[in-house]
């Protein structure tokens, strides 16, 4: 479902943007406060909402799902009204041998974002983590107990559920959700910490791997342990490197550039609409001639 251009984004939080919320994103938050523009689609995203209605219409039959109608409105949470989110569709299935009203959720997934998606069969834990708030967020909303992803791969319908309304789960996020409100409100920069704002965790299952062990030799040891160290290092370096973009981000704001003595840090629109850092080291013009 694309954006509803009459609704006022600034105004909360969508649910496509829970997970960037409650990971304390600082590119929403600037966009929240109106320092840089606001996403709103792409390439991407537009290829998804034209193949929305397929989407629905085989995965629901896939899942033996009645469509009521697609949805095409906003709605705010009924306490929280800073909390919104737009369902793609809505319908009923037969559930534990009743008919339980049900969210659709259609998502369209490039070839690389396949691997973030297990086995159906695994519910919950087979969705990505940043489709998993996406969906609470919807359920809270809307108070619905049962949802179903539909995801078009390729050239294949996967349908995930039913998935039941976890409370425990959505008041810990609403609770994050709200405390990101309040920083934006208040104007106050979030923290700046080693986890990506925007990290993409694989499903569960693509996490778990079979292995043969066998006994290493002394020299072997002595490679695992240096390995070890150089790993401790680059994470180290990665985290530090990720604070300072962070900060540059931030100091950069709705322009396109910054620049010091020793370099020139630019964060400008891509072709895919996405906004992309890149640190230079300034020329030393004294070489020249």
């Amino acid at each position: 479902m694309g954006f509803d251009k009459s609704f006022d984004r600034k105004s909360g939080i969508g649910a496509s943007e829970s997970y960037a919320a409650i990971n304390d994103c600082i590119e929403l938050w600037q966009a929240k406060l109106g320092l840089t523009e606001e996403f709103t689609g792409n390439e991407a995203t537009e290829l998804g909402n034209r193949t929305e209605a397929i989407n629905i219409e085989m995965g629901c039959a896939k899942a033996g799902i009645t469509v009521e109608g697609i949805n095409e409105d906003t709605k705010r949470h009924p306490i929280h009204p800073g909390i919104f989110a737009t369902a793609d569709a809505f319908g009923t299935a037969t559930i534990n041998d009743r008919e339980e009203k049900v969210i659709i959720e259609a998502k369209m997934v490039g070839f690389r974002r396949c691997a973030h998606w297990g086995d159906p069969r695994d519910g919950w834990d087979a969705i990505p983590e940043y489709v998993q708030t996406q969906v609470i967020q919807q359920m809270a909303v809307y108070d619905v107990w049962y949802a179903y992803v539909s995801c078009l791969m390729g050239t294949e319908i996967k349908v995930y559920g039913p998935l039941l309304r976890d409370l425990e789960r959505e008041h810990e996020q609403i609770r994050a959700t709200l405390a990101f409100l309040k920083r934006v409100k208040n104007v106050e920069e979030p923290a700046i910490d080693e986890k990506p704002a925007w990290k993409k965790y694989l499903a569960k299952k693509f996490k778990q791997q079979r292995s043969v062990t066998k006994k290493g030799s002394s020299e072997t040891n002595r490679r695992i342990h240096r390995r070890l160290e150089l790993a401790e290092m680059i994470t180290d370096l990665g985290k530090e490197k990720d604070a300072l973009d962070n900060h540059i981000r931030a100091e950069i704001g709705a322009m396109e550039a910054v620049e010091t003595k020793d370099g020139i840090a630019t964060w400008k629109t891509n072709r895919l609409g996405n906004r992309t850092l890149k640190v230079k080291r300034r020329k030393d013009d004294s070489k020249k001639g």
